[in-house]
């Protein structure tokens, strides 16, 4: 190696190590990803109110469920005076799953639900539409601003009614409830320079026994306001609806964004794309190595070599019988009487007049 290959190598070595603590030192950005999960420190997560949820239903052993509310409710279906809460982005379930949920409010318990949008028969059931006024921002927009929106909890004293949340956190709002049977909880009032009417942002539906507190603003319990003095005490006041006797509330952690969707190990790899990326090209290469495989394995194709003279193998292993049992005169006698047999075919002589010459010797 020379001297500028030498020094070469040192540089590239020495630049690779400054590049390594660079990276090193750098923080890692913060996360906004929406996912509502209990364990989650990021903004959106919900560690602070899973850890702080028994400071507001003190009495009530909270329980955290794997599995979906269908299995659990199918497994006990006697439970009254209970609280279930879901916290997602979407809340879409299916028709078996939205059944239970509403017979299980039937029975005297409480659903707790809080999600930006509302579908499937859930939704048709409850007549709820969810809407967001013109202009408002997309769901991807930070909550992180020092700026507050109002909101208005009618069953609070008068003197407390208001509380304010991070701007862009309840941006939601029904455009359509039941009305027969639900109760408008809070509002979220016109600002001073806006016109319209009061957006309705948390409802209660009777439900026979129990009842269905329904939110549009799964953002106000996320970290990023709970850890805000100021917004704390409106998600603390929305969670006021669970009964206070309520001997028991599951923590649902099916539906949520990055859970419902990611039920089998299949469809969360399909659902990232860099893994479902990596499944591609791996299907690639596996029939490509598929390919080569069976071409290399072929099996060879087999000589074959033309018929032999079968009578020349007889006459040869006649010979060698006859010379190994040592009967030369008997031997010769035969030859003798082919080669007349050869000559009377083959060249027309026949020697039939006179005696043959296998028998002039065989006299001799």
């Amino acid at each position: 190696m020379t001297r500028f290959e030498t020094r070469l190598a040192w540089f590239a070595g020495l630049s690779l190590v400054v590049l390594i603590a660079v990276r090193a030192w750098i923080p890692e950005p913060v996360d906004w990803t929406e996912t509502f999960e209990a364990d989650d420190r990021q903004p959106y997560g919900s560690k602070i109110l899973f850890e702080t949820l028994d400071s507001v239903v003190p009495a009530s052993e909270i329980e955290r469920v794997d599995r979906s509310p269908y299995l659990k409710l199918m497994q006990d279906t006697t439970a009254r005076g209970t609280a279930y809460l879901l916290i997602s982005d979407r809340f879409e379930p299916d028709g078996a799953e939205a059944d239970r949920l509403l017979s299980y409010a039937r029975r005297g318990n409480t659903v707790w639900v809080s999600a930006h949008a509302y579908g499937g028969v859930f939704a048709d059931t409850l007549n709820l539409e969810v809407g967001a006024p013109l202009g408002a921002p997309t769901l991807g927009v930070r909550a992180d601003t020092a700026a507050y929106s109002t909101l208005s909890f009618r069953d609070l004293p008068k003197d407390d009614q208001e509380r304010r949340v991070r701007l862009n956190t309840a941006e939601r709002y029904f455009t359509s409830i039941d009305s027969a049977r639900t109760e408008v909880l809070a509002v979220k009032p016109p600002s001073d320079d806006e016109d319209g009417d009061s957006q309705v942002v948390l409802v209660r539906t009777s439900v026979g026994d129990g009842s269905v507190v329904l939110s549009t603003s799964p953002r106000m319990f996320t970290n990023v306001a709970l850890v805000d003095t100021i917004s704390a005490p409106a998600a603390y006041a929305a969670l006021s609806y669970i009964p206070d006797d309520a001997s028991s509330v599951y923590w649902d952690t099916r539906h949520k964004p990055l859970v419902s969707e990611a039920a089998t190990p299949l469809r969360f790899v399909m659902n990232d794309p860099n893994l479902r990326r990596a499944v591609h090209i791996g299907l690639v290469g596996l029939v490509f190595l598929l390919t080569v495989s069976v071409r290399r394995r072929q099996r060879a194709i087999p000589t074959i070599n033309p018929p032999e003279n079968d009578t020349l193998s007889f006459v040869r292993t006649v010979g060698d019988m006859y010379h190994r049992e040592g009967r030369n005169a008997d031997l010769a006698h035969r030859k003798i009487r082919y080669f007349e047999t050869y000559l009377r075919t083959h060249l027309g002589i026949s020697l039939d007049d006179g005696p043959s010459v296998a028998d002039s010797l065989a006299r001799r």
